[in-house]
């Protein structure tokens, strides 16, 4: 299939011609009563869109309920020949994309134009749904008396190969429970994670993903929480999440520093108008993620880069604890820290027993 710098569509039925014609996005009338959209952003992943497809093509119900979104995101690879043979083999209806490379956030911001849907999902092209996800967050989201704008849930690391590693815990309800939580029960946990959490489409429209900004999903979640009126947290794994060498937490970059930077003034002017404690943590939480990238990048750059993270939280005071303010006034020692705290921790997690591994890091 030849692929073109031009920006193409497609509604995949069952036995659809493999030409990409553009078309405009489904009409309410062509989703029916669909609730939920999943947007699939793919870019050089042709060894995983396929599971990662059928993990969604086998939920039970998913016709009635689910509209498929796939961008193929100027993919150099096979990724777009492999989700038409995917599709083809499951004859499941699909809108497909493909476009110029632009990033994940402008994967996801295509993928959000096409949703007609009340609710939308991300999921990453070489992640998974697992077995019980549709079943699992259906009946929150159909319960009128929820009216619910962002369902939250736990994860599992796999390795690049799918086996399943351990219990990542992203959502702040313990293991098993089903809590609502405000935002500040959110920021207690701080994993903004967008593939962990179906929103209501029309907040996630409000605050649009920074196209070109690696850390997206940190520059736009605490934004969800702030303006949603009722966030529900379920304590279960519900997506299998592929640890990769080309992913963005294991491929750290110079430009990372910037982009969390931006992040962080960005929390820091909303602390400046609302006062408010809690974009006072979510912007000392950005430093914090800053500091935790620096780590992996070279010595002699660490004094510029935390130059550059301090200032963006500069005017906002360090919430209390003594870490807190070891991150604000010794930075370079908290830094350190950072350092051999992962250091040691990624050490004994690659050599120590897996079941030692889930026993002393629970909420990895």
């Amino acid at each position: 299939m030849s692929q073109t710098t031009e920006t193409h569509t497609e509604t995949r039925a069952p036995n659809a011609s493999a030409q990409h014609a553009a078309t405009s996005p489904p009409s309410q009338e062509e989703t029916g009563k669909r609730l939920l959209s999943v947007v699939i952003p793919a870019y050089n992943v042709e060894s995983y869109i396929s599971e990662c497809l059928a993990s969604v093509f086998k939920q039970p119900d998913l016709d009635k309920y689910v509209d498929v979104i796939v961008i193929v995101d100027g993919a150099t690879d096979t990724t777009l020949e492999m989700v038409d043979s995917t599709l083809d083999h499951f004859g499941t209806r699909a809108e497909v994309r493909f476009q110029e490379n632009g990033g994940l956030s402008a994967a996801r911001n295509a993928g959000l134009l096409l949703a007609t849907t009340d609710y939308v999902t991300f999921l990453d092209g070489d992640d998974v749904w697992l077995d019980n996800y549709l079943e699992s967050v259906l009946p929150y989201l159909l319960n009128s008396n929820n009216d619910v704008d962002i369902l939250e849930y736990d994860a599992i690391r796999m390795t690049e190969d799918g086996r399943q590693l351990y219990r990542w815990k992203v959502a702040a309800a313990p293991e098993g429970e089903v809590q609502q939580i405000t935002r500040d029960k959110f920021i207690d946990v701080f994993r903004c994670y967008s593939w962990a959490r179906v929103f209501r489409t029309a907040l996630v429209r409000t605050h649009p993903f920074p196209s070109g900004r690696r850390y997206e999903d940190s520059a736009t979640t605490p934004w969800y929480y702030w303006d949603s009126r009722q966030s529900l947290s379920v304590g279960t794994p519900l997506i299998g999440y592929r640890v990769r060498a080309e992913s963005i937490l294991a491929s750290p970059r110079a430009q990372d520093i910037d982009d969390i930077a931006a992040t962080t003034r960005e929390a820091a002017d909303m602390y400046a108008r609302t006062k408010t404690t809690y974009w006072q943590r979510v912007a000392h939480y950005s430093f914090q993620q800053a500091c935790g990238r620096i780590v992996y990048q070279p010595l002699r750059t660490w004094s510029a880069s935390i130059r550059l993270s301090r200032d963006a939280v500069a005017g906002v005071p360090p919430p209390a604890g003594h870490m807190r303010w070891l991150q604000m006034h010794a930075t370079f020692l908290y830094t350190y820290l950072l350092y051999l705290k992962n250091s040691s921790e990624r050490a004994f997690i690659r050599f120590a027993p897996p079941k030692l591994v889930r026993l002393l890091f629970p909420r990895r």
